[in-house]
């Protein structure tokens, strides 16, 4: 049952990063900046497009990855479902993770004032929770032996 609640978050949470994304790229201009120096001012551009099909990769290959490797099935009965429930939690971390970071570029592109206080909690969250599921699967599996 939690395999499936998982499962049905990480879809929702691939959904969500794939909505703000695509909305995002609507909003980009032609030449994104993603780099700034420590005083603000811009050093790295990338195409939009070229931004847009790259990350679409990334983001692609991480979700096909994290969908087909609890499907190899390496682990049986209880740690069967541990395991395929930690990487449906992996996987919704690393789509809100990607979610932030395009939030990140859009609000870094806007012309409006850029105020990291709004949104870094975000990236600590997000990675804290990531850093909990990957500490949590040892000890999961400790407690199940006993």
């Amino acid at each position: 049952m939690a395999v499936r609640f998982f499962n049905g978050l990480a879809w929702i949470g691939f959904l969500v990063a794939l909505l703000a994304f695509l909305l995002a790229y609507a909003g980009f201009p032609d030449e994104v900046l993603v780099q700034t120096s420590a005083t603000g001012e811009p050093i790295t551009y990338i195409g939009k497009d070229t931004l847009f099909y790259s990350s679409l990769a990334f983001y692609m290959i991480l979700n096909m990855a994290m969908v087909l490797i609890p499907k190899l099935q390496i682990a049986k009965g209880l740690y069967l479902n541990l395991s395929m429930s930690l990487m449906h939690l992996a996987r919704l971390f690393f789509n809100l993770f990607f979610a932030a970071a395009v939030y990140f570029i859009s609000i870094l592109n806007s012309r409006e004032d850029f105020s990291y206080n709004h949104f870094g909690y975000i990236i600590y969250v997000t990675g804290g929770i990531l850093a909990a599921v990957v500490l949590c699967y040892p000890v999961a599996r400790y407690l199940l032996k006993k």
